[in-house]
């Protein structure tokens, strides 16, 4: 049986604090200790990452990617859209992901309206032995095409490098790797 984890995404309704949020960005969610203890209760302190975002737009679209040959390959995502009074002002909310076995990602985007999805499961030959994540840590503005929220390396060597969403932007040096995956917002009309 397959769960929707939503918890942490309906305990964040209150308002961020100021510095997680400018016009037109997508920003890491600043958790409360009470958020960070209630995740690590549920033993999911390693596996979820929220966001805010804020865009002039009508439509955010979640697109999750493997990379197979140096190359970005969809695997999962989405779009959602506003309409009606909805589409009068800027789009507003929140991204929540979880990491889910078999490589799954799942995505929550919540604006008003929701959307979910869930990737492809992946099945890989050996079993990785490192790992490493990395989360958008910073605003970033919605206006430049995609914006990477998430960078997920998996390999059976011993070690592996640092890395940050931007990273995204150079696959080619992220090959060498037994599973790369990557989650990216993009914003515009519906």
């Amino acid at each position: 049986m397959k769960r929707l984890f939503c918890l942490p995404l309906a305990g964040c309704t209150a308002a961020a604090p100021a510095e997680t949020t400018a016009e037109h960005t997508v920003a890491p969610w600043t958790l409360t200790e009470d958020q960070q203890q209630l995740l690590a209760a549920l033993d999911k302190a390693d596996q979820v990452a929220l966001f805010r975002f804020s865009a002039p737009v009508t439509a955010a679209a979640l697109h999750i990617y493997r990379l197979e040959e140096g190359a970005w390959v969809a695997n999962g995502g989405g779009e959602i859209g506003t309409a009606g009074e909805l589409a009068q002002q800027p789009m507003s909310g929140t991204l929540a992901l979880e990491l889910e076995a078999d490589y799954q990602i799942s995505g929550i985007i919540n604006f008003g309206g929701c959307f979910s999805t869930l990737s492809d499961p992946i099945r890989l030959d050996t079993q990785p032995t490192a790992s490493v994540k990395a989360f958008l840590d910073q605003p970033a503005p919605v206006d430049q095409g995609e914006v990477p929220v998430a960078l997920l390396i998996y390999d059976d060597g011993n070690t592996l490098p640092s890395c940050s969403v931007q990273d995204y932007f150079s696959p080619e040096e992220l090959a060498e790797y037994d599973l790369v995956q990557a989650v990216t917002m993009t914003f515009g009309p519906e």
